[in-house]
């Protein structure tokens, strides 16, 4: 009798055991169930990505950038890279000396202008030695036998230089702005002639530019680039 007594305690102890382990194992799983049938459940950001954001929110609004009202014209901001063999060819076509070229700044892009795989380089040059009253010099090199060399240039120029989808003679037209004698801008088209571009004051006005498709590739608000420091120099 006793002997079965014992044997009933165990037993219980037994099941007792059993079911406190069932527990324990059912709660370990409900704490895992959530997050591994929930995968696509997006993370929120973390202060550091918030921050992120702002700072790069903050770095684009600083961008001086001239934006036409025509959607079917892309702006681009000009190189931001110092590039020692444009500003070398630059400073031997002008002639510049140390004291010019250290107040002129130069905006620059890439462009294949006539479409032969190779990108030409627009320049436009700022400066009080550089500049005229009717607007900036510009100058078009090329590269050719391992230099580059002068293909045009202009004077009497304002920015955005808009290179439109329209060609003559196998070259994009130019679209530039220029001083009007009553120093009202106006847009005016260079077209190439099969030998260079038309001179500035010498070429077609555009009564609009809302038919124009193209890309401005120097479109810096220079004044704004003046206040704030920003620019390239020839020299230091």
């Amino acid at each position: 009798m006793k002997s079965k007594f014992i044997k009933g305690i165990i037993i219980l102890c037994l099941v007792a055991c059993s079911i406190a382990v069932s527990g324990c194992n059912s709660k370990s799983d409900s704490t895992v169930s959530p997050n591994s049938g929930n995968t696509n459940v997006k993370d929120e950001p973390t202060t550091e990505d918030n921050s992120s954001v702002k700072n790069n929110t903050s770095e684009e609004s600083k961008n001086n950038i001239i934006l036409i009202d025509n959607d079917n014209i892309t702006s681009k901001l000009s190189e931001n890279v110092e590039n020692p063999e444009l500003v070398k060819a630059i400073i031997n076509e002008l002639n510049l000396d140390e004291k010019s070229a250290k107040e002129t700044r130069y905006y620059y892009n890439y462009i294949d202008l006539n479409g032969d795989g190779v990108n030409e380089i627009f320049v436009q040059l700022v400066g009080p030695y550089i500049s005229e009253i009717g607007g900036e010099n510009a100058i078009i090199f090329m590269e050719k036998n391992g230099k580059l060399e002068e293909i045009d240039d202009f004077t009497s120029i304002h920015n955005p230089i808009i290179i439109s989808n329209e060609k003559t003679n196998g070259y994009n037209d130019i679209i530039v702005q220029r001083s009007s004698g009553d120093a009202k801008k106006e847009y005016v088209v260079l077209k190439y002639d099969g030998d260079d571009y038309s001179d500035v004051n010498e070429s077609e006005v555009l009564n609009s530019i809302d038919n124009i498709s193209g890309v401005a590739i120097i479109s810096n608000d220079m004044i704004k680039d003046t206040e704030q420091g920003k620019g390239l120099y020839l020299s230091k």
